[in-house]
């Protein structure tokens, strides 16, 4: 998901049993015979890999606008790096957006907004991935009770489970210090929202009460929150500089890094 970035993650200790729990530290895992739960806590001070978010380009972005919907349904290209003033998507309505044919499956292009009102469905279709860049700060974003993501599929998402890479959301902090907490915007993701993307953010907050999230998470923000809908598969939650909170009833699988747990029910 990200640039020039490698995060290869090893324990310092060698013949790390199933669960393993530092000296002077309690813990419980559900079912330690399973090899997929682990606990490794890492020696301090551990430096983990910087993360090196995308590069805007400095050359001029093809503008585009969204034309008018015709049966609730509009489509607009991304091809390579494009901006957007105004990302505007009423509940009820479907955006499209386009990749078109050129590049791989690994191809990131490039959308560039200013201001988001989405209450509607977003799909990406097309060859490639798309980075839609939103700056905290600069603009303005509301997402409605039934914000919607996921690639362009025959029926609904949930029941297709399309690929959570296809839609990248790149959340830039440019008015924010590392640091200042009290300042560090919060994006949460509420229960009746589906979303089939991964975020990259930089110092942003991040609260997932949805089970209908479904995605990667990467963040240099201070706080990482699954409350009690918040059902998660087969992601990896990559927060060095947070602490990640699981709330009773919460269910994860995957794998998460991150500067402090708090874990309130073995879930």
């Amino acid at each position: 998901l990200l640039d020039n970035t490698t995060i290869d993650i090893k324990s310092t200790q060698t013949q790390v049993n199933m669960a393993f729990v530092p000296t002077g530290k309690t813990s419980y895992v559900q079912n330690p015979t399973r090899i997929g739960n682990r606990i490794t806590e890492v020696a301090s001070p551990f430096i983990f890999p910087v993360i090196n978010y995308p590069l805007i380009p400095s050359t001029t972005p093809v503008t585009v606008t969204i034309p008018a919907f015709v049966n609730n349904k509009a489509t607009i290209m991304v091809t390579g790096y494009t901006a957007l003033t105004d990302l505007v998507v009423a509940q009820g309505q479907t955006l499209v957006i386009n990749l078109g044919s050129r590049g791989t499956a690994a191809t990131r292009k490039m959308l560039k907004v200013k201001n988001i009102n989405v209450s509607g469905n977003i799909r990406v279709i097309g060859t490639g991935r798309l980075l839609l860049v939103f700056e905290y700060g600069k603009g303005t974003m509301t997402l409605g009770s039934k914000f919607n993501v996921c690639g362009e599929v025959v029926g609904s998402c949930t029941a297709a489970d399309p690929d959570y890479t296809k839609f990248l959301f790149y959340l830039k902090t440019p008015l924010v210090t590392k640091g200042d907490f009290g300042n560090y915007p919060k994006l949460v993701f509420s229960n009746l929202q589906l979303f089939y993307g991964s975020l990259l953010a930089e110092y942003v907050d991040v609260e997932v009460k949805s089970d209908n999230y479904k995605g990667h998470i990467v963040t240099s923000g201070n706080t990482v929150n699954f409350s009690a809908n918040a059902v998660i598969k087969r992601a990896l939650f990559y927060a060095p500089f947070a602490t990640i909170t699981i709330d009773s009833n919460a269910v994860l699988s995957g794998s998460l890094v991150g500067n402090y747990f708090s874990v309130a029910n073995p879930q």
